[in-house]
């Protein structure tokens, strides 16, 4: 992983804690934008290259379950079970809907975003297939992303919360920024260098404090904001060396960005801990200060405990699976 990705992805995962909160105009949605076009973007760097043989299918498969699952799991049955016997409210999550978040068609606060995540790693293999072939060209990659922008800007509010098509075209943008950055030559490098933290800037500024993207209530169907998160990808992923790349690969937001996936999870649990069952610390810096570092201390406790444990033992048992059925001399 990039270092500057690594560090973005701290940044977004703060976005999300800071929008959940403090309630401010800060929409937690421009986190989730830029996770989205995160996993676009690596998905087209690390697979679509690649021969899409059913051997590197399954082992793709094997990862992002790897990745994802085994928090994720966990986190919904412990909230629901949290839930019941507290009366807590986190997610808005109670045991009846633990098997559809299973199941990943759930659609609870936050978590919701976990299943939308799936069905575009799922559609990922069919592009994949097809890139393969020669069929999604570069071309069609970029007129399938300007479609899809142009019907979730006309009908974003006709489909469904965990509906792919509502986020499709943000995880095309994702991709189309993987394929740009890869050619990404000594001039693109130049442009990068002073654009990058214009865009940082503009991240924090134009959707924080004018709450207003083109159709309201619906940031993800924002072209403005999109192209602002695209850039920031762009530019941290061709090599940029400067000031805020430095900031964003600093030690601290690497770290950050390292055990972003639990901070992503856990940070309603901080805040109703924090909040409701301490009566928070009468501050709203104090307490935005509190939460953090709880978020924190769950999240590298999951990462230590969990993620990396399950990680590796999932892909070892998948890569032992494979070599039984699908060894690497094969030519599937």
């Amino acid at each position: 992983m990039i270092r500057t990705l690594h560090g973005l992805r701290g940044v977004a995962a703060l976005s999300v804690l800071f929008a959940h909160a403090t309630r401010t105009q800060f929409d937690a949605s421009l986190g989730v934008m830029l996770f989205f076009i995160l996993s676009g973007f690596l998905m087209a760097r690390l697979y679509m290259e690649k021969p899409a043989t059913l051997r590197s299918i399954a082992q793709y498969a094997i990862a992002r379950l790897a990745r994802i699952y085994p928090l994720f799991a966990l986190v919904i049955i412990g909230t629901a079970v949290l839930n019941y016997f507290t009366g807590a409210n986190i997610f808005w999550l109670d045991i009846a809907q633990v098997s559809e978040h299973l199941m990943l068609y759930g659609s609870a606060y936050t978590v919701w975003t976990i299943a939308v995540e799936f069905h575009f790693y799922g559609a990922f293999v069919l592009m994949w297939v097809m890139r393969g072939k020669g069929w999604l060209t570069d071309t069609a990659l970029y007129a399938a992303a300007a479609i899809m922008v142009v019907v979730s800007f006309l009908v974003t509010d006709g489909f469904a919360k965990i509906s792919l098509l509502r986020y499709f075209h943000v995880f095309l943008i994702g991709m189309i920024v993987g394929v740009i950055a890869a050619r990404a030559g000594s001039r693109s490098v130049a442009i990068a260098n002073w654009l990058m933290p214009c865009l940082l800037i503009a991240y924090f500024i134009i959707p924080s404090f004018i709450s207003n993207p083109v159709i309201p209530g619906s940031l993800y169907a924002d072209p403005v904001t999109l192209l602002i998160c695209a850039g920031l990808v762009w530019t941290c992923a061709i090599g940029v060396e400067n000031r805020t790349s430095q900031i964003l690969s600093s030690p601290l937001l690497y770290w950050l960005g390292e055990i972003s996936f639990g901070l992503y999870l856990l940070h309603r649990h901080a805040i109703w801990f924090v909040k409701y069952e301490t009566g928070g610390f009468g501050n709203a810096a104090l307490n935005l200060a509190a939460i953090l570092v709880l978020t924190a201390i769950l999240a590298q406790i999951a990462y230590v405990c969990i993620e990396q444990p399950a990680r590796k033992y999932l892909r070892k048992s998948g890569d032992a699976l494979l070599e039984r059925h699908l060894p690497a001399s094969s030519n599937a």
